[in-house]
């Protein structure tokens, strides 16, 4: 990392280390990468629960945590495994996280991943930040990835998106 880190910023690079599996690895080992990321220049941590194992209270928790004890910016990815991407990113919000990874649709392997509309539509109706989103073309963007995946994905949404 140390390596890569010094070459990223010899290059003037903006960089993000991903953490894979996080969500199952050792808090403070995670304390402790985040600061030496940190500290050679990284300016945000992915943390990714790869295999959705997460609940919105322990994500609130560990994010927080991890914010508090490191500075670090961080990014959150959210799996589906157990129907908690959504809410586990609005945790991870919450607590601070400044980037939140999600797909159109939630389209992506296993379950999926964070579905964008459930999130946007989250933030929207329950942080009150005054954001609106344009909802015609969401929907055309979903139907668009519905059509070329061969999926229907909102098929099983219970948002609306218009």
């Amino acid at each position: 990392m140390k390596r890569s880190l010094s070459y990223a910023r010899e290059h003037e690079c903006t960089v993000t280390v991903g953490l894979e599996d996080a969500s199952r690895a050792d808090p403070d080992f995670l304390i402790d990468f985040a600061t030496h990321a940190r500290r050679e220049g990284a300016q945000r941590l992915r943390f990714a629960d790869t295999m959705g194992v997460l609940d919105p209270f322990r994500t609130r928790q560990v994010i927080r945590r991890l914010i508090e004890k490191t500075g670090i910016d961080v990014e959150f990815h959210g799996h589906n495994d157990f129907g908690m991407a959504a809410a586990n990113t609005l945790a991870a919000f919450k607590a601070g996280a400044r980037y939140l990874s999600t797909t159109i649709t939630g389209i992506g392997e296993r379950a999926g991943n964070c579905s964008f509309e459930e999130v946007v539509s989250a933030i929207e109706n329950f942080e009150k930040l005054g954001l609106k989103f344009d909802r015609a073309l969401l929907s055309r963007i979903c139907s668009y990835i519905n059509q070329v995946s061969g999926r229907n994905w909102l098929r099983r949404k219970y948002i609306k998106i218009i």
